[in-house]
C-alpha cells in the first residue's frame, strides 16, 4: 500500500479551491497525467467521477465517489477500476487573511501486480504533483496575491 501527503498554502479562500478540486470535469484542461474526465453523477452531498489517467504507455480509467462537505472537506473512495485500494481526502483550512492551507491524504494498491510494477511510482509521483497542479490552476483563475 502506498500513501501520499501533501500541503500547500494558498492565498484563496476555501470555497474557490474547494470548487477547483470537484470541478472533475475540468481536470483534463489541468493536470497532466488526467486525459478524460467525465462526472457520472451528482446526488445530495456527493459526486461520482470518471477519470482516464496516462502513465507513458499505460492508460487506466477508475471511478471514484466523492462525498462533499463544502467548503472544508472532500472524501474520495473507490468505486471501479484497476485499484485494490484507492481512497483519499483533500481538506480545506481557512487561515484568515493568509489564505487557505490544503491538504491531501491518498491510500492506494494496484490489483494486478504487473500494474503495480508498471505504474505505482508514476501514480505516486503525479498525486504528488496534483497540489501542485491545483495550485498552478487558482493562480491562474484568480490571479496572484
Amino acid at each position: 500500500m502506498r500513501e501520499v501527503h501533501r500541503s500547500a498554502l494558498v492565498p484563496y479562500k476555501p470555497p474557490q479551491i474547494f470548487a477547483l478540486v470537484e470541478d472533475i470535469e475540468r481536470y483534463p484542461q489541468f493536470v497532466p497525467w488526467v486525459t478524460g474526465a467525465q462526472l457520472v453523477s451528482r446526488g445530495d452531498g456527493e459526486v461520482v467521477g470518471r477519470l482516464e489517467m496516462a502513465a507513458g504507455s499505460v492508460r487506466e480509467r477508475f471511478v471514484t465517489r466523492n462525498t462533499l462537505t463544502p467548503p472544508e472537506r472532500i472524501d474520495m473512495k473507490l468505486v471501479e477500476g484497476p485499484f485494490k485500494v484507492l481512497e483519499g481526502s483533500w481538506t480545506f483550512e481557512p487561515l484568515g487573511d493568509r489564505g487557505t492551507r490544503i491538504g491531501l491524504a491518498m491510500r492506494f494498491q494496484f490489483s494486478n501486480p504487473m500494474t503495480a510494477l508498471l505504474v505505482s511510482r508514476a501514480f505516486e509521483r503525479s498525486c504528488s504533483q496534483l497540489v501542485d497542479a491545483f495550485v498552478a490552476r487558482a493562480h491562474e483563475l484568480y490571479g496572484t496575491r
